[in-house]
């Protein structure tokens, strides 16, 4: 919802980028912060640093969408984007999870 909305903000709402650069890159801010505020104790670092690295991996895989593209021959870069993406996500939440 929070992806859409920030595209639309900057065509109907606006045109601010803000919001949109927020969405963007909160989830790497939100990795980092996981990395400073989770007690190492109970923080899987691995998982968590995979999980910044998919990030990573999916900046650059938008911003090569086209060589992707023609390299994959039809899977754009911003279609495996969104994949890599997710795994960063999942990576970030499961090296914070709790074990009782």
């Amino acid at each position: 919802i929070a992806g859409p909305a920030s595209v639309w903000n900057i065509y109907y709402g606006g045109g601010g980028t803000g919001y949109y650069l927020a969405i963007q890159f909160g989830a790497l801010i939100f990795g980092i912060l996981v990395l400073l505020l989770t007690p190492r104790s109970r923080m899987k670092t691995p998982l968590v640093f995979l999980g910044l690295l998919f990030y990573v991996g999916a900046k650059i895989l938008e911003s090569n969408d086209r060589a992707v593209y023609d390299a994959l021959r039809g899977i754009s870069g911003h279609s495996l984007k969104h994949v890599s993406a997710t795994l960063g996500l999942w990576a970030i939440l499961r090296g914070t999870e709790v074990e009782e």
